[in-house]
């Protein structure tokens, strides 16, 4: 489900930053809107508190899904819910997990409290396709 929101990223994002090190890139969180954030130049504050985010346990950026706090409606009617991609030391990870059955799923918690996260890495859910066959 991850991937459906990284290739909808600004191809210049993709292409210097995301990918900038290679096509190898390892994911990890939640993007259940849990997090709260405000709209400020630039991109959001972001803060909140993401339950089971599983993926990598090295990864190299963060996904959390997000409520834009006093947006308007979307044209359905639905809150404008995104999500942000960000590195992974701008979040303090949790480990209240202590289920055998769920060792293996490599899946913590983890909190953000007002971190900037800049636009070019926010969007919807489900975007467009920005990777090229050249990536």
């Amino acid at each position: 489900m991850a991937w459906f929101f990284v290739r909808s990223l600004p191809q210049g994002a993709l292409a210097n930053e995301v990918f900038g090190d290679g096509a190898d890139l390892m994911l990890r969180g939640a993007i259940a809107p849990k997090g709260r954030a405000t709209e400020v130049a630039g991109g959001y504050r972001l803060s909140g508190r993401w339950r089971l985010a599983s993926g990598s346990f090295t990864p190299d950026w963060m996904l959390a899904g997000f409520v834009v706090e006093g947006a308007p409606p979307l044209p359905d009617g639905r809150p404008d819910m995104r999500v942000a991609l960000f590195r992974p030391e701008q979040a303090t990870f949790l480990d209240p997990w202590d289920a055998v059955g769920l060792r293996a799923t490599q899946s913590t918690d983890f909190t953000m409290d007002d971190v900037f996260v800049p636009e070019r890495f926010t969007g919807p859910l489900v975007g467009g396709d920005n990777v090229p066959a050249s990536f």
